[in-house]
C-alpha cells in the first residue's frame, strides 16, 4: 500500500505518494526535498487535504537567542597578533546549536564542520570527513555568515550534501550562501540553527 503527503512548499501543496520504507522523497511538481514520516508514526499520516497538513518531524528548533549565548567563555589566553586584546577577551559573534542542544561557537573567518579532521567535529555518520564551511565575515564590527559545501574548496562535494532553510535543493559546489541569524541548516541527518550575536 503506497503512502502519501502534501509538500510542505507553500507554494505547491502536491500530494506525493511513496512506498514504505522510502527515506527521502522529492516533489515531483516543485522538487522540493522531504524526509519520509517514519514507519511508527501513526498510519493517520496518510492524508489527502490541505486541512490535514502533518508537517515532519524536523521542526524549527524551539530557543531563544539568550538561551544559547554563554554567559561565561573559558579559554585559554592567547596574544593575537592583529589586536590588542587576546583571544579569551574576545566574545563569539556566532554560535550553531545542534537539536540536542550542543552549540559550538563560529570564529572569524572559515570554520570548518565535519566528522573528523575539522573545526568543530560532529560524531554522526551521515556527515563528511570535511563536509562544509561556515565563513565569519566581520566589516565595520558588523557579523555575517557565509556557508558553502566543501566542494566549494576541495573540488569534492561531501557525501549527503548541505541544504537550508528556504532551499529544496542541496547547495552546489560553486555555491556561496549568506545565512541570517535563526537559519536552520541540515547536513547528513543533522540539523542545526545559526545564531549571528
Amino acid at each position: 500500500m503506497a503512502h502519501s503527503f502534501l509538500c510542505t512548499n507553500p507554494s505547491c501543496g502536491n500530494t506525493i505518494e511513496y512506498a514504505p520504507g522510502t527515506f527521502q522523497i522529492i516533489c515531483p511538481k516543485c522538487n522540493t526535498w522531504h524526509l519520509a514520516p517514519t514507519d511508527t508514526e501513526s498510519s493517520e499520516s496518510d492524508y489527502s487535504t490541505s486541512d490535514d497538513l502533518i508537517l515532519p518531524d524536523y521542526e524549527a528548533l524551539e530557543t531563544t537567542q539568550e538561551s544559547i549565548l554563554p554567559t561565561e567563555i573559558e579559554l585559554e589566553e592567547t596574544p593575537v597578533t592583529d589586536s590588542t586584546k587576546t583571544i579569551a577577551e574576545k566574545e563569539p559573534r556566532a554560535v550553531i546549536l545542534l537539536e540536542d542542544g550542543t552549540k559550538f561557537s563560529l570564529m572569524e573567518g572559515k570554520n570548518l564542520i565535519g566528522r573528523k579532521n575539522a573545526d568543530i567535529v560532529i560524531d554522526d555518520k551521515t556527515i563528511s570527513r570535511q563536509h562544509c564551511y561556515i565563513e565569519l565575515v566581520i566589516e565595520e564590527d558588523v557579523p555575517e555568515c557565509f556557508i558553502y559545501d566543501v566542494g566549494h574548496v576541495e573540488g569534492s562535494p561531501s557525501t549527503n550534501g548541505v541544504f537550508v532553510s528556504g532551499r529544496s535543493l542541496r547547495l552546489q559546489d560553486y555555491e556561496r550562501v549568506p545565512i541570517a541569524t535563526g537559519t536552520n541548516v541540515k547536513i547528513g541527518a543533522v540539523n542545526f540553527q545559526l545564531f549571528i550575536i
